[in-house]
């Protein structure tokens, strides 16, 4: 008995396309597949037969822009988790909601195949009888307004009468005989489908819910040793820095003049590690105001150029204008913990490329993948340094952890900009290839 997909509105219409067993078969494949590429090639082998389940792809993913079959196969593959949730009902009362002829779903589908294989854009051509297909799925004809606000204007414009015409698919090419045996095609595992998806889907509510756990667990660990540590070692390490201090006055030779200022030093490197611990573990709620972020790039590049001079690196910036060209992108973002997140970034990049570079700091605004688009601030920050190998990678954002060899992760300074951005609710992506430099983006919602 043939499936619905999981509805997708389209406009005022909630639309269910039909789902043949073969399809269920594939993305069953998909769902529990572990390699990746497995998995989008199974996608992609059905999406060539199966219009239906490619117009729901592009309805899901809000494909606004021309897509390809292989660019819709991957974003199947990688988000079919997410998109495949069923209303909560059993499979049986889902299964009888089937208003769908499977001879007529054939006949659509090898018309579609055989338009493709004609055509020079093979999405296109699969989706050329898109009407007739919503039409099968709501159980009328759809009016002007409603093919308007159900098809992507790129697939509508295409000259082959997406928007309401009728097509006779008598006069198309004939089609291969793979999409009459897709659609036609009977599984005992197809209806296995919205169980095991629902059943995936908690699996991963669970896992991700078990990661927050371990990290909240681990950072309160983190908080107590560190809170321990102060208590325990910042007043002998006070008294070390004040007995250094209080030598150091009446001290007249040179030599033990250094000694005593380095004492001096390392014991309050000592406090400042265990306070920076304390602040990876627990940092203050940021108190949120708006923040120019372009500004705040500014006084950090201020702060290090003559540091970067030194070294013969220079420091440029690139702001985004706004619509009077005043140059600023603004954020509810505490603007102090942003200048220390930030300086952590452009420091690593200093230390990364040791002499003689290129750190190129942009803020820009974008509009994060939602539905709808969500506005975003973000400050990416680009080195020709050496680059980031995949073991440093791992550990980039860990504390205490030293890539000194390849120029990453000295202390706390990376650690304390992740719970920075994390703990405004932003994110820190990180791209790089040895030899080829590394960037670092931020992230944060506006």
């Amino acid at each position: 008995m043939m499936q619905r997909l999981p509805e997708v509105a389209r406009g005022e219409l909630s639309v269910g396309l039909p789902l043949c067993d073969a399809s269920a078969d594939m993305l069953l494949r998909v769902l529990v597949s572990a390699d990746r590429a497995a998995a989008q090639r199974a996608a992609l082998e059905a999406l060539r037969v199966d219009p239906a389940l490619a117009l729901w792809a592009i309805c899901r993913a809000d494909a606004v822009a021309p897509v390809t079959l292989e660019e819709l196969s991957e974003l199947l593959s990688l988000r079919l988790a997410e998109w495949l949730v069923w209303p909560a009902a059993r499979a049986d009362e889902h299964l009888q909601q089937t208003p769908f002829d499977p001879v007529r779903c054939a006949d659509l589908a090898e018309a579609s195949a055989a338009a493709a294989q004609s055509g020079s854009n093979d999405l296109q051509g699969l989706l050329h009888n898109a009407d007739q297909w919503l039409a099968m799925a709501v159980g009328r004809p759809l009016t002007a307004d409603e093919l308007t606000a159900a098809i992507p204007a790129w697939l509508a414009s295409h000259d082959s009468g997406v928007a309401g015409t009728s097509h006779d698919s008598g006069a198309l090419p004939q089609a291969p005989t793979a999409a009459r045996r897709h659609w036609q095609a009977v599984s005992p595992t197809a209806d296995l489908l919205p169980e095991i998806a629902h059943r995936m889907a908690r699996l991963s509510a669970l896992e991700q819910r078990f990661d927050r756990m371990l990290e909240a667990e681990k950072l309160h660990a983190l908080y107590k040793l560190a809170a321990g540590a102060g208590h325990e070692i910042n007043n002998p390490l006070g008294s070390i820095a004040g007995r250094a201090q209080l030598l150091l006055r009446d001290e007249a030779d040179p030599e033990r003049r250094r000694t005593l200022a380095k004492i001096n030093a390392q014991a309050f490197r000592a406090h400042e590690m265990i306070a920076d611990m304390m602040l990876f573990a627990r940092p203050p709620e940021p108190v949120r105001t708006e923040v120019d972020l372009a500004q705040v790039a500014r006084d950090v590049l201020s702060e290090l150029r003559e540091s970067a001079a030194e070294r013969n690196i220079e420091l440029a910036l690139a702001v985004d204008s706004d619509d009077a060209g005043a140059g600023s992108v603004v954020a509810q973002a505490d603007a102090g913990q942003m200048l220390v997140a930030l300086r952590a970034i452009c420091i690593n990049a200093l230390d990364a490329i040791g002499g003689n570079g290129h750190v190129q700091v942009t803020v820009r605004r974008v509009d994060q993948t939602a539905s709808p688009p969500q506005p975003a601030a973000q400050i990416v920050v680009r080195d020709d340094g050496p680059g980031i190998t995949p073991d440093v990678r791992r550990h980039l954002f860990d504390p205490f952890f030293s890539g000194r060899e390849a120029g990453r992760g000295l202390g706390f300074g990376l650690s304390k900009c992740w719970r920075i951005v994390t703990n405004h609710g932003g994110r820190i992506d990180v791209e790089s290839t040895p030899g080829q430099g590394a960037q670092f983006t931020i992230t944060l919602p506006v």
